[in-house]
């Protein structure tokens, strides 16, 4: 796996193979390489017992096509597998004042050279739920609602600002933490993108967060968040051309709209997003 300027380094000899353990503290290092030994070689993802407190774990194992891609991306393109990627995305987050869990550490199970597992731990966000559940429990025209929507605005604009395109940014990928006035907003499974550079667009990680917008959101709150966006941009000194970004974003949102029509396992029991989000994308354009 490598080394990782700043993190520390277990490994742990099994008779599955050797697990390569990364993370801040040696002793959550070793507390890692347990619990993942006692969960591989399932796919999991759920809550476990950290300290006085609780941790999410996610692992996954490697095998077939995806254990042969990784490798060759590992070996050839030094690129880190995904829950070593998210870890080191997180720490990149934190580090610039982005609210985002604490990752404690990763591991990368091998065996004859080649990876077989791997998994991650983050502190648990106490009593956070989801952006998508948020939407559809709080009416909108409420307080707490337009904060939340503007500080998405802001952080996803800054974000952008700094080169980092998250590659994910769905609304079930980020948390709302409650019991805060501010910084209430938490990104989670940050592991496809990351700072520059990156092949996605910033107008990808748009189109994947207003993918659902049209049965979510209220056209006005569409708009708002756009102006918002585009206005943080220029406040962070990174302006985009608004009718070349919402073309984009909006050929990207068909296509996701499209794959998801090709795949309907992944719609996750949910309909087919709406198509029609233009009428406020046509608004955004003419108050621009």
């Amino acid at each position: 796996m490598g080394g990782h300027r700043g993190l520390v380094r277990h490994v742990a000899h099994t008779r599955f193979g050797a697990l390569e353990v990364f993370g801040e503290r040696i002793e959550e290092c070793r507390r890692g390489a347990e619990i993942a030994l006692e969960r591989a070689p399932a796919v999991r993802g759920e809550m476990v017992a950290w300290s006085a407190a609780r941790a999410y774990f996610k692992g996954s194992p490697l095998h077939g096509g995806a254990r042969a891609r990784w490798a060759v991306k590992h070996a050839l393109l030094r690129q880190p597998l995904p829950r070593v990627r998210e870890l080191l995305n997180l720490h990149w987050l934190r580090a610039r004042v982005f609210q985002a869990p604490r990752p404690l550490c990763t591991g990368v199970l091998t065996r004859g050279g080649v990876a077989r597992y791997q998994f991650l731990l983050t502190e648990e966000v106490v009593g956070a739920r989801t952006l998508d559940v948020f939407l559809r429990t709080v009416a909108p025209g409420s307080r707490e609602r337009a904060e939340v929507l503007a500080e998405l605005a802001c952080e996803v604009a800054r974000m952008h600002a700094l080169g980092f395109v998250h590659h994910d940014l769905y609304a079930r990928n980020i948390l709302v933490v409650p019991g805060v006035a501010h910084a209430r907003l938490s990104f989670i499974d940050a592991w496809a993108g990351g700072p520059p550079p990156q092949w996605r667009s910033r107008a990808y990680d748009v189109a994947c967060l207003l993918l659902r917008a049209p049965s979510t959101w209220e056209p006005s709150e569409i708009e708002t968040f756009l102006a918002r966006y585009f206005a943080e941009r220029k406040v962070q000194d990174r302006p985009v051309e608004q009718h070349r970004f919402l073309g984009r974003m909006q050929t990207q949102r068909r296509r996701l709209i499209d794959r998801l029509r090709s795949r309907p396992h992944e719609l996750r029991d949910e309909p087919l997003p709406d198509v029609e989000i233009s009428a406020s994308l046509s608004r955004t354009r003419d108050g621009s």
